[in-house]
């Protein structure tokens, strides 16, 4: 049996949150104080394994059993993070609109960048298509038939790059 007075998990909570959070890159471990029934205090996780932002608190009951409370949410549903000097919170899209969720730092700067690059991507398409439509007018303006055939190349480029990265829209 661990040690009461350690910070570290005594094996019954450590295995849990190694099943849970076993290929996380970012994990901390927090002890907090003893709370009611729950004498040897929490242990509060968070971790980023994979495409999930895992966050659980663990304690041992009076009895030896273990509670847990374990929530997990999609890297791809974090809608922005803003730091503190306390840690960092995410806004993070859920069932019925979006929810904070308080993180440490560690957690917050290890997530993947923004999906922004496919929306980045569509703008760029746009930009692209108006340039070639430019093109194409500016060769039928000046009767040059190869400034035209390269706008419209160009358009029709720009078109699909927007198509192929521009979200979905919900039915």
């Amino acid at each position: 049996m661990a040690d009461p007075t350690s910070d570290d998990p005594p094996p019954e909570i450590r295995s849990r949150i190694m099943a849970a959070t076993a290929h996380a890159s970012v994990r901390t471990i927090d002890h907090c104080a003893a709370a009611p029934g729950l004498p040897r205090g929490t242990w509060e996780v968070h971790a980023l394994a994979g495409d999930r932002i895992v966050q659980m608190v663990l304690g041992v009951r009076d009895d030896g059993s273990v509670a847990e409370e374990t929530r997990t949410f999609l890297t791809a549903d974090v809608l922005g993070v803003s730091f503190e000097p306390d840690g960092a919170t995410l806004s993070v899209r859920g069932p019925s609109g979006a929810e904070t969720v308080p993180v440490p730092d560690a957690v917050a700067r290890a997530l993947p960048p923004p999906a922004a690059e496919g929306f980045e991507s569509a703008v760029k398409g746009v930009g692209q298509s108006i340039a070639g439509r430019l093109k194409e007018m500016a060769g039928q303006f000046l009767d040059d038939p190869d400034l035209e055939a390269a706008g419209t190349t160009q358009r029709i480029e720009g078109e699909q790059r927007r198509a192929q990265n521009e979200a979905p829209t919900e039915p």
